[in-house]
């Protein structure tokens, strides 16, 4: 790969936020994401994305938790402290970005089935280091919803490998 790489970093504001981070491409650790037919200046896609371990699980019901308690409107997470569910295999990395010039983060979903409602909660990973990242967003999955069918698809393949 020889052109350079400019992709946009941090929070999306008017400014032209960009630098070149073709050496994260060069050395094989993301790859482009294409959307809508052009390779994305925002988001891009890890070869080969961390691991979570189940030494990972507690921090993971932790993020959960404080997903669901600032979700609008609020889910109560008491119940998800009592059960402290395994979230380790209902995880799936997402894409990366950068949040600042040469320091990506790596995104995934915890697809969660709580208290009858199925959610969606996005977490953030420090890319070099693998440190989960405080905070994330959470959207409660609706059946008819045309921007949740890949989210859903999810779903149906957790429930059929009856992972709970």
């Amino acid at each position: 790969m020889s052109e350079k790489v400019m992709m946009y970093y941090g929070d999306w504001s008017p400014e032209e936020n960009r630098f070149d981070a073709s050496k994260w491409f060069r050395n094989g650790m993301y790859r482009r994401d294409v959307v809508d037919g052009k390779a994305s200046p925002v988001t891009m896609l890890r070869i080969q994305p961390l691991l979570l371990k189940s030494t990972d699980n507690d921090e993971l019901v932790a993020c959960a938790i404080v997903a669901l308690e600032y979700a609008e409107p609020k889910v109560d997470g008491d119940s998800l402290r009592k059960e402290w569910p395994m979230l380790v295999p209902r995880i799936r990395y997402r894409y990366s970005a950068f949040e600042a010039p040469d320091q990506p983060q790596d995104y995934y979903n915890i697809y969660l089935k709580y208290q009858g409602e199925r959610y969606v909660i996005t977490f953030a990973r420090d890319a070099q280091t693998g440190e989960i990242i405080p905070g994330g967003s959470v959207a409660l999955i609706y059946p008819d919803s045309e921007t949740q069918v890949a989210d859903r698809q999810v779903f149906k393949e957790l429930d059929s490998a009856s992972i709970q």
